[in-house]
Order: structure tokens, then C-alpha cells, then sequence
């Protein structure tokens, strides 16, 4: 039981100061941010916005917030602006035919084990590579992930904490393997990808752990128990790719 605590930035930080950081002030569910979509792309005004997620929900944005929510969704919606973690996979596995990684963007966020696939129907149809990489990120700040052999019938979930987060992830894994492309074996095992990285200690290096994942799981040697000194340089390796 938790009888005390202390909030904590680059400097310490009192209550209200944490709930005016305007990662709390929004804070929407799927639902939401889809209504929100839609308000947007229909040509409400902000301040009508700006009412519909305050009357909606327990979220307390600035006008300045909803500008930058409104920014956001548009630039999603150009394909603009694409995460690190994209870049970083992208460069990965551009080059490898047998190897497919499916973009973060289209992947999505999952809440409470929920998550749109419709959007990835037409790529995993498509699918000719052996390797499916799927990069999850899960309530908005942990990175898990889906790894599909199609040439096994093993549907592998990593979670980099092996936290509840990898029970989240297994409704969409089963959903997946449904929409795979008719070469591929017809039944299939969802289990826990098993690997010899260690388990995430922090609150922060999961997409290093998801991406490292992915490169063994594609053919790379090996890495036992990361150590810090690893993990720093993983963190500059996957850095340059950015660049």
C-alpha cells in the first residue's frame, strides 16, 4: 500500500503543477479522440472542440491545447511526421524482402485490449515476407509488441516489463492472425515471446527492448540481460538512424 509520495520531473514538482502538465490537462479515450476526428474533419470550430471534450470527459484543456490536438490529427492524417520509432524500423528492415514492419502509425495505440484493425487488413493480406514485425504501444507509453512468423504457427507477444500490458495486447493478436493471407498455416499458437534481453527495470527504454526484440526475432545475434552501458549505446545506434 502506497502511504506516500513524491512527484517528481527534472525538479520536484507539487500536485498542481503535475496536473496542469498538459499531458494531464488532455487526456481522452479512443471513443473521444475519434469524436474528436470527426468534429475536426467536419469543420467545427475549435472552441466547439474545445466545449465537446470538456463536457466529455474529466479533461481540462487551454485553447492552446486543442490547437495542438487539432495540429496533430492533421498531420496524422497527411502522413506527416513520423514517430522515432518508425524512422528507426523502417531503417531496420527497409532492405530485408523477407521481413515485413508494419508502421507504428498503423498499429495504433490499444486501450483496455481494444484496437482498430481495419487499417491493417490490406497490408497483412498482402503480406509476401516470412516475418511480420508489429509494434504496439499500449495506454500511450509502453511499446509491446506482435511478432508472426508465417512460416511457424507461433504468434509471439513481447512485453519488455512481462507486466499486464502483454494480456492487453493478446485480443489484437488473436484478431490479427485471423487476416493473414491464405498461404499462411491456418491454426496458430499466441503465446509470450520468450527472450534472453532481461526484463525492462525503467519506465523509459521499452522501445529499445521492442526494437532489439524484433532484430533477433529477424535473424541477429543475440543479446543476454541488457546492461546500462548497453542500453546506452543501443539508444545512440537507434539515434542515428533517426538522422
Amino acid at each position: 500500500m502506497i502511504t506516500k509520495c513524491r512527484l517528481e520531473h527534472n525538479h520536484t514538482l507539487n500536485e498542481y503543477a503535475f496536473k496542469s502538465h498538459s499531458s494531464k490537462r488532455v487526456s481522452l479515450d479512443d471513443t473521444a479522440l475519434k469524436t474528436v476526428e470527426e468534429l475536426r474533419k467536419a469543420g467545427a470550430k475549435k472552441t466547439s472542440i474545445l466545449k465537446f471534450i470538456k463536457d466529455n470527459s474529466n479533461s481540462n484543456p487551454t485553447p492552446q491545447d486543442v490547437r495542438n490536438l487539432v495540429r496533430k490529427l492533421k498531420a496524422s492524417e497527411n502522413g506527416s511526421g513520423p514517430s522515432s520509432s518508425a524512422k528507426r524500423l523502417k531503417k531496420l528492415f527497409a532492405e530485408r524482402v523477407d521481413t515485413i514492419g508494419i508502421d507504428t502509425s498503423i498499429a495504433g495505440n490499444v486501450m483496455n485490449g481494444f484496437l482498430p484493425v481495419d487499417t491493417m487488413k490490406s497490408v497483412l493480406l498482402g503480406a509476401t515476407g516470412e516475418k511480420i514485425l508489429i509494434p504496439v504501444i499500449c495506454g500511450k507509453n509502453h511499446w509491446c509488441s506482435i511478432m508472426i512468423d508465417l512460416t511457424c504457427k507461433d504468434v509471439l507477444i513481447y512485453d519488455p516489463m512481462n507486466s499486464s500490458y502483454g494480456s492487453k495486447v493478446r485480443p489484437l493478436a488473436d484478431k490479427l492472425v485471423t487476416m493473414l493471407p491464405d498461404f499462411a498455416p491456418r491454426k496458430y499458437r499466441v503465446r509470450l515471446y520468450l527472450s534472453e534481453l532481461g526484463v525492462q527495470v525503467d519506465s523509459y527504454n521499452c522501445g529499445m527492448y521492442m526494437l532489439l526484440a524484433f532484430e533477433v526475432f529477424a535473424g541477429a545475434n543475440t543479446l543476454s540481460l541488457l546492461s546500462r552501458k548497453d542500453l546506452q549505446y543501443l539508444r545512440y545506434r537507434y539515434l542515428c538512424m533517426c538522422i
